[in-house]
């Protein structure tokens, strides 16, 4: 007899965002199509948001032998914006969604 491999996948466990998450990006795929200038906004504004909290985190820092250096230095800013827009597109924090609402209600109520 054989087991299902089906079956073990079936009992692992999921990470305690995997729900919220889930649920955020199935409202985004059966939601009313976005407009394109409020959407990048919107993103954008997230990313920032996840590059400074990145920063703040030390994520892109070492120190020490393995250390790139004055180079490292250099181009640290630009991996932690990497960072931060990959996890935007994973919407991981979900800003964006709730930023995107709140400008199209106010686009909505000025008229634009």
């Amino acid at each position: 007899m054989t087991a299902d491999p089906t079956a073990i996948g079936a009992t692992a466990p999921t990470p305690r965002h995997a729900p919220a998450a889930a649920a955020r990006q199935a409202a985004a795929h059966t939601a009313e199509p976005k407009d394109p200038a409020l959407w990048r906004v919107a993103k954008d504004f997230e990313t920032a948001f996840m590059a400074e909290m990145l920063n703040y985190s030390g994520l892109a820092e070492s120190d020490g032998a393995f250390s790139g250096g004055h180079g490292e230095q250099a181009f640290r800013s630009f991996l932690v914006r990497e960072y931060a827009s990959a996890l935007t597109e994973q919407n991981a924090l979900g800003l964006a969604e709730s930023l995107y609402a709140t400008l199209k209600q106010k686009a909505a109520s000025h008229g634009a």
